[in-house]
């Protein structure tokens, strides 16, 4: 089973393994994480 997530209008095709929500909200912790590089730098 494959769904597709949407992360700021773009989307992300995930593939629904065990876990698959971990993956998921690990991602978006990631993603977060990025962002907030440059603030930190700064």
């Amino acid at each position: 089973t494959n769904y597709t997530v949407v992360v700021d209008g773009v989307k992300v095709p995930v593939e629904v393994v065990n876990r698959a929500t971990s993956y998921v909200a690990t991602a978006m912790i990631g993603v977060r994480k990025l962002r907030n590089l440059p603030a930190q730098a700064n």
